[in-house]
């Protein structure tokens, strides 16, 4: 090992051949062959970090493409829902079927609407599946005047 210390900055040489250089006219220092399996309290790598770096945002990726998925098919079952035709006439009902798709996902979706004889109160229920294998639906009463 050798240590030589001059206007230039410091060279720390070790046994293997490997040398620290603190370079003191660009103010840099640097450090070769650092570990890559360092714990949490040990300069590590530049590869180990983009490494570790690159992990994180693969898996990042992923979480939000299948978010993308569930969403893409959720949009779906709202649009199948509102394609759902349902009874305006009082003292009517009606059984409905419909479908949604959305950027490559679908779905369909189940109702049933009725009005009231005097057309004052209005019902509908509906339920849907989506293609990643979720379920959906809604209830809902109202009152005209």
């Amino acid at each position: 090992p050798s240590l030589i210390a001059n206007n230039e900055g410091l060279r720390v040489k070790g046994i293997n051949g490997d040398e620290v250089i603190i370079d003191g006219k660009r103010s840099e220092i640097l450090i070769p062959n650092v570990k890559a399996d360092a714990s949490g309290f040990v300069a590590v790598n530049k590869n180990y970090v983009d490494s570790r770096v690159n992990d994180v945002a693969n898996r990042l990726g992923s979480v939000i493409d299948a978010n993308n998925k569930n969403l893409q098919a959720g949009i779906a079952g709202a649009l199948a829902a509102a394609g759902l035709p349902m009874s305006s006439m009082p003292g009517k009902s009606v059984f409905a079927l419909s479908a949604g798709t959305y950027k490559g996902k679908s779905a369909v979706a189940l109702g049933f609407s009725s009005v009231s004889d005097n057309g004052k109160t209005i019902f509908r229920i509906h339920g849907n599946s989506n293609s990643v294998g979720d379920f959906g639906g809604s209830v809902g009463v109202g009152w005209a005047w």
